[in-house]
């Protein structure tokens, strides 16, 4: 794909693999070994490099996040982990490109949900895994209903929640899948010969 589009369009792009990033700097900064099987928009030298001596070459957020990492200030009370995927969520809903500010608070959305549902059937404490400070977080934290009172604004929960009730691991994840295609077939319904598409 990058050999057809323009470096604008390549930035927008590299938002989404991110998250590997994200991962190789939480392992770097836990002095571990890099994972070379993970497929980063940076290099690892460079990450390694940005860890040593900041130098404004990756994004706004990972910065910001290994410094608050060294001083043992994370913002927010989670794991660094869902500190980082939370600053990787806000630093993508402020995108200039309305395609990609959608898609990314759906997708931390659909996530936090999953991970809400996991926690409640786990017993585990669902303020402390779902990340973001958006209604459908605050949501997720405070309702005890079944659906967390979320089904009416967002259709896609109640589906959600019937397929994490089943025990079939693929049908759950294919169920998962289709949820996202549909979110983006509608995003782009009248998109034709664009970069969204």
């Amino acid at each position: 794909l990058k050999d057809y589009i323009s470096d604008k369009d390549e930035k927008w792009i590299d938002l989404f693999f991110l998250p590997n990033d994200n991962a190789q700097v939480l392992r770097l900064l836990n002095k571990q070994e890099a994972d070379l099987a993970l497929a980063t928009v940076y290099p690892v030298k460079l990450l390694e490099e940005e860890i040593q001596e900041p130098d404004k070459l990756i994004p706004s957020y990972l910065r910001e996040f290994i410094a608050d990492f060294k001083e043992e200030r994370l913002r927010y009370e989670a794991s660094p982990a869902n500190v980082l995927s939370w600053m990787y969520y806000d630093y993508m809903m402020k995108s200039e490109n309305s395609f990609i500010r959608e898609y990314a608070e759906f997708a931390m959305n659909l996530k936090n949900l999953v991970t809400a549902l996991n926690a409640r059937k786990y017993g585990m404490n669902i303020a402390k895994e779902v990340i973001g400070g958006n209604e459908f977080a605050v949501a997720l934290r405070t309702s005890n209903a079944k659906d967390f009172g979320l089904t009416l604004d967002y259709p896609y929960v109640e589906k959600v929640v019937a397929l994490m009730e089943s025990d079939d691991l693929v049908e759950r994840e294919r169920g998962l899948d289709l949820i996202i295609w549909n979110f983006l077939d509608e995003a782009v319904t009248f998109e034709y010969f664009s970069l969204k598409r």
